[in-house]
């Protein structure tokens, strides 16, 4: 299984958006995480999500009918490397993805396992083995789900046209102590561009 993320331009919404590219397999992870805190900063500052009332995004598929699951991760799921499902985006979204864009609203109170106060990251999970390709864009907190997000000045587009540094994570690191294991883990990294491993 594999996942990759890239920004692209998209004519309807008039701006880049977040497309993921998933491919699920019968094994394996199959994602896409993002991080809202500053996981390289020394002392790391989470997000109080408790003000507001509603997680939303928009969201279109290249085809129609895609779906994955909505997890969260607060401080201390965070250390766990793991993270605690919401919900499909089916439960969200009536008659599930199209090709058309759509907002995606979540009750911040069904956030349930997580510390609301410290949240860290979210990750959209695609559980269902199959091609996938997904465009996100607006994320945002919001305390009435009518309000609109603004949209993106010409120096927030500049600064999301900056390449992304690909990543991966490592389920199983004991396998790669062996040398034939670790070359054939740092050729594919090579091959595809990867140049930050996480591991689990």
């Amino acid at each position: 299984s594999s996942a990759a993320c890239s920004y692209v331009q998209d004519a309807r919404r008039g701006n880049r958006v977040l497309k993921v590219i998933a491919s699920k397999k019968a094994d394996g992870y199959c994602g896409y995480w993002m991080q809202i805190v500053d996981f390289k900063a020394t002392t790391k500052t989470y997000v109080d999500i408790t003000p507001y009332k509603y997680f939303t995004f928009m969201v279109r598929g290249a085809k129609g009918r895609e779906d994955f699951t909505i997890q969260s991760a607060d401080r201390i799921w965070t250390i766990k490397e793991d993270s605690v499902p919401i919900g499909e985006v089916e439960k969200y979204l009536k008659k599930g993805i199209t090709t058309n864009w759509r907002e995606v609203v979540i009750p911040i109170e069904e956030f349930t396992g997580v510390e609301k106060s410290e949240m860290a990251s979210f990750t959209f999970n695609f559980l269902t083995p199959g091609d996938y390709t997904v465009f996100f864009d607006d994320f945002a907190f919001k305390t009435d789900p009518a309000v609109n997000v603004p949209r993106k000045s010409a120096s927030t587009a500049a600064t999301a046209a900056k390449p992304f540094d690909r990543a991966m994570w490592v389920w199983n690191p004991e396998y790669y102590l062996d040398a034939a294991p670790r070359k054939g883990l740092i050729a594919f990294c090579k091959e595809k561009g990867i140049k930050i491993l996480y591991t689990q």
